[in-house]
């Protein structure tokens, strides 16, 4: 879900987010259950340097409602549900509107939250960027 054909879809969200029992929330999550907040930038692809740019890469930004995020730079992206699976590991599932697509596109990830300056989609490394 979170790139290009997914961005968390395509970082896994290209940047594309195990199950169990835990927290659901519904399409009025709000900030505080969302497991990140901010601009993050894929490791490996050097996605904060894309974000500082505004230009396509592999990062995700939240939402100022904290409902939703874009990915990529060409992927909005709105919660539909927000499920606690770990201490730290959630489950998201999302409506993603990318620009190559013809229709929005259902997409799930598993965010784990490893510090404040930290996550990894699906496996993938993502810093917060500055």
């Amino acid at each position: 879900m979170i790139m290009p054909s997914s961005t968390l879809g395509a970082l896994a969200l290209g940047a594309s987010l195990a199950l169990g029992a835990g927290l659901v929330a519904t399409a009025a999550v709000s900030a505080e259950q969302l497991p990140f907040r901010g601009a993050f930038g894929a490791v490996t692809e050097n996605g904060c340097k894309s974000y500082r740019e505004q230009a396509e890469g592999h990062y995700i930004e939240t939402h100022g409602n904290g409902r939703g995020y874009s990915a990529t730079g060409e992927c909005g992206c709105d919660l539909t549900r927000v499920r606690k699976t770990g201490p730290t590991a959630y489950r998201l599932s999302t409506i993603c509107r990318c620009n190559d697509a013809e229709k929005p596109q259902p997409e799930e990830a598993t965010v784990v939250v490893t510090s404040p300056r930290e996550i990894k989609i699906d496996g993938r490394r993502y810093l917060r960027c500055k």
